[in-house]
């Protein structure tokens, strides 16, 4: 019998020891007698560029000097949006050309996302750099954001909040810094250096917040303020966004470095440590060291130094003689990188015709000019003014990654190499460049023996730049090819873009900027060889009046609060938030639900500052969901489960995702069960200053944002008769998966309601013909014949169920015991017996019964003396061939179930 683990503890990463921050302030104080005013102001004030904005040769993107007598290391930092940047052409080539922080986003993998932050800071290692200029943790607010590829959050406080953390954790614990960047409200990039981010605090500590809140929670030791002014003062010298909210709220004790040139002056008791790059005087020595502030700004420093030991590594270089190192060749983690890209590939539609069927497919038309597409032509003044073009591997901007053409495998040479191993012949048109197997467009459309056409397209974008608008320069060619052929999409992406051909073609995947294994990715999926799990970090509109505008004037008024992205209900998306296919599908199914009802009650009253969205069992879980996610299609893969509370009494409360679980690799017919853990943070909001916690949650499991089932109603309250007065939940069971021939387009009524439209007659028809998908019958298939199903591998648990949790028999069910002792040790739930041990049990619970309520006067199934046979009736098949006793959180619809309510003891059925 197979048994299928969900870990929930973070991920595995070797790790050096960080030091307390309590040690490392002792030993800052003590560094600091041995270090002249001198020595001490040039750890606040960066060195190797000149004003105009050349940099130094033989220096990294920012240094600060160090004072080797008193053990005291350089700061060597690098630009980090994929990689180790890239500054002058012996440096081409030298690192790996990660996928961008929005598609680590797309993963929803907090392993890949650690996996790939750690070999990053490895290379960082190897090349003597020991702080990345990274990640950035700013929201997508703005469909046009210049800079989206970089956000790792993508839409979501709550997905970036976990994925901020594991990157963190992961970076640091190779002895490398971050840099939490851009503090804060720095969205958009238009008027970057002079707008003015008006936010309310509400919206600040809800959306914006979370997980620059995260990082810290991780223990990041520096973050970068941004370019803005927020509130009308600016970013870098905001007392109360760098003291009041980042130092004395979240409890943040690193040092806070400006973004370079985004100091307008000496802002030490505002809470700005360091000034980058440091050439415009307002750190130097003579307006630093009188000022009052200045060794407080120093011991951050220095303790920050001290934390992750960077004091007993070696030396290093010492800028600028450090060509060598920046030149040293580290690309050692290639397959890394392509396993994390195939993870990032979003299948966004199916019609049947994906994976490919290769006994039918014989010959393969691949067109657009991102097929064949090189990496941008590198210039080699890219360190003086201006900043690096884009291309559809690696954004634009101060983290552009430059890889070497020579070794790039792109995404038509990619499919045809795949191709040519399944004897399919590859021609293309319209291109980048011509090859000996390309073609002009309308022979290839019009060769009869063409049975698909695959459309490579892209968007380029940069920092310093929002773009003009969200169309794909490739629209024409798509719907002409759709016009004549089957049609698959593969789109290389710095965000959202608009797909008005959306219902004329077969299918459509999304790369948002996969670096060097982009090609690789996007082959592995479109043949099969990798099954796509990736969900959408955003919400691709359907239009741009569904997304918000960078503010073209002075001011941009947060006005929409955490109205953004799917969080508001009048947005109509193509595809959204969380939003991703597989080739196969998956049943979602909540088990049972636990609640702590003493906790949550004494909390009620209070408020609860701390970090957002813990990822496994803490002390202050409130209620802790078992789900059940069956893999019932014929191929084996991957599901992530969303889970997305609402508060019923705050008028107009969003959804809003609190969870997410992303399940092993199941083979076809297998299944896993996951658990959900829910803190106060999470059933709180943001109100009068404090998170207020609610005394009533609706719970949505799903596959997506809008692929949700009817709430869980979630409360702490007992009624008079004993009953948690938690309801039963409707639809409890989700389908997920592919094809997405129910996601319909939608037709508005005036009174609100939709319906759903038919597809495209011709196009319907079209695909008809080549595809045997249900609900797509036809002739032919150019999906792949699926393998004979596999018999159902009976799973276990994850052993990972709440903390502070035992078990007890209550007329043959597990009653659910929270001791009131939050010391108390971790107990998992005890197995219900079976076999013969069960009759016994069966035969002795009324006596049980009484032992256990002693003189309380208890509701329960059949209380009355009903024969032992007649409750087996609750057993659902699947748990009387797995041997299994039902717990007492399954609830069967028509039931009227009541709990037990002794010493302690609360249940919440569902």
């Amino acid at each position: 019998m197979q048994i299928l683990v969900l870990a929930l503890l973070g991920p595995a990463v070797a790790k050096v020891p960080s030091r307390s921050w309590e040690e490392s302030y002792k030993l800052a104080d003590e560094t600091l007698e041995r270090l002249s005013p001198w020595q001490r102001s040039r750890l606040l004030n960066g060195v190797g560029w000149r004003p105009d904005w050349q940099l130094t040769p033989g220096f990294y993107i920012g240094n600060i000097a160090g004072s080797p007598s008193a053990g005291v290391p350089w700061l060597r930092m690098q630009d980090s949006a994929g990689g180790f940047r890239t500054l002058f052409p012996e440096m081409v080539g030298t690192s790996v050309v990660w996928p961008s922080s929005l598609a680590l986003a797309s993963t929803w993998d907090e392993q890949a996302v650690a996996d790939q932050a750690a070999a990053i800071a490895k290379e960082f290692r190897g090349k003597n750099a020991n702080v990345m200029l990274g990640p950035a943790v700013n929201i997508v607010r703005t469909a046009l954001g210049g800079r989206n590829f970089e956000f790792l959050p993508g839409e979501d406080p709550y997905l970036g909040a976990r994925l901020v953390r594991s990157f963190v954790t992961a970076v640091q614990s190779q002895g490398v810094m971050v840099v939490l960047k851009h503090f804060a409200f720095n969205e958009q990039e238009t008027n970057r250096g002079t707008v003015n981010s008006v936010v309310d605090d509400r919206t600040a500590w809800e959306v914006y917040y979370q997980p620059f809140e995260a990082g810290v929670d991780a223990g990041a030791v520096s973050v970068m303020c941004s370019y803005n002014r927020v509130n009308n003062t600016p970013a870098c010298g905001n007392y109360n966004l760098l003291t009041r909210d980042l130092r004395q709220k979240m409890g943040f004790k690193g040092f806070v470095m400006s973004d370079w040139g985004a100091a307008h002056s000496t802002a030490l008791d505002k809470g700005l440590d360091m000034d980058m790059p440091g050439f415009d005087g307002f750190y130097s020595y003579q307006a630093v060291s009188a000022d009052a502030h200045f060794n407080t700004s120093v011991k951050r420093v220095l303790a920050s130094i001290y934390r992750l030991r960077l004091d007993q590594g070696p030396p290093g270089c010492k800028p600028p003689m450090c060509f060598a190192d920046l030149a040293k060749d580290v690309a050692k983690h290639q397959h890394l990188a392509q396993s994390v890209a195939a993870k990032a590939v979003i299948l966004l539609e199916n019609r049947g015709v994906l994976p490919l069927n290769l006994e039918k497919i014989r010959k393969l038309g691949v067109v657009g000019l991102a097929a064949d597409a090189p990496y941008v032509q590198f210039n080699k003044d890219d360190a003086s003014p201006g900043l690096p073009e884009g291309d559809f591997y690696s954004g634009g901007g101060s983290g552009h990654l430059q890889g070497s053409n020579a070794s790039l495998k792109t995404t038509l040479q990619a499919i045809v190499e795949r191709a040519e191993q399944e004897k399919v012949q590859v021609i293309s048109a319209n291109t980048s460049f011509t090859h000996n197997h390309s073609r002009p467009l309308g022979l290839l459309l019009q060769d009869q023996e063409v049975d698909l056409v695959v459309v490579v397209a892209g968007v380029r974008s940069q920092e310093a730049l929002d773009r003009p608008d969200l169309n794909l320069a490739a629209d024409e060619l798509i719907h002409q090819a759709s016009l004549s052929k089957p049609t698959v999409v593969l789109l290389m992406l710095p965000g959202a873009v608009l797909m008005p051909w959306q219902y004329q073609v077969s299918g459509i995947a999304v790369l948002f900027y996969g670096g060097e294994a982009t090609g690789s990715a996007f082959a592995s999926v479109l043949f099969g060889d990798v099954n796509p799990a990736g969900k959408l970090p955003l919400t691709i509109p359907r239009s741009e009046a569904d997304t918000i505008l960078p503010a073209k004037g002075p001011i941009a008024i947060y006005s929409e609060g955490m109205f953004t992205s799917y969080r508001k209900s009048s947005i109509k998306a193509a595809f959204p938030f969380g939003h991703g296919l597989s080739y196969t599908t998956f049943r979602i199914r909540p088990q049972r639900v636990l609640v702590d009802h003493k906790t949550w009650t004494s909390v009620l009253q209070g408020s609860s500052i701390g970090p957002p969205g813990r990822a496994g069992p803490v002390q202050d879980t409130l209620v802790s969901v078992e789900v059940r996610v069956e893999n019932t299609g014929n191929r084996s893969g991957a599901e992530v489960v969303q889970a997305y509370l609402q508060f019923p009494k705050e008028v107009g409360s969003p959804h809003l995702l609190r969870g997410f679980r992303r399940t092993s690799e199941l083979p076809a017919g297998g299944h896993q069960l996951l658990w959900f853990h829910f803190n106060t943070r999470d059933f709180a909001s943001y109100m009068r200053g404090a998170w207020r916690v609610q005394d009533e949650v609706f719970l949505h499991l799903g596959s997506s944002s809008m692929k949700l089932n009817a709430p869980v109603v979630l409360n702490p309250w007992v009624t008079g008769d004993g009953t948690v007065s938690t309801t039963q939940a409707e639809a409890a069971v989700i389908p997920t998966g592919m094809p997405s021939v129910t996601e319909e387009p939608m037709k508005e009524h005036g009174d609100g309601s939709q319906d759903l439209l038919p597809r495209v007659a011709d196009h319907t028809a079209k695909v008809a013909e080549v595809s045997s998908t249900p609900g797509l019958r036809g002739k032919e298939s150019l999906a792949t014949p699926a393998p004979e199903p596999r018999p159902t591998i009976p799973s276990h648990q994850d052993h990972s169920p709440p903390a502070v949790r035992t078990a007890k028999q209550v007329m043959g069910l597990t009653v659910t015991t929270l001791p009131s002792d939050q010391g108390a040790s971790d107990a998992a739930l005890s197995e219900a017996p079976s076999d013969a041990n069960n009759w016994i049990l069966w035969a002795l619970q009324p006596a049980l019964l009484l032992l256990v309520v002693l003189a309380a006067v208890l509701s329960t199934r059949g209380a009355s003396e009903e024969s032992d046979d007649d409750d087996s009736k609750h057993l659902p098949m699947e748990l009387l061939e797995e041997e299994e006793l039902p717990t007492w959180e399954y609830m069967y619809p028509g039931e009227a179930v009541t709990s037990p309510l002794v010493a302690g003891m609360r249940v919440a059925p569902l």
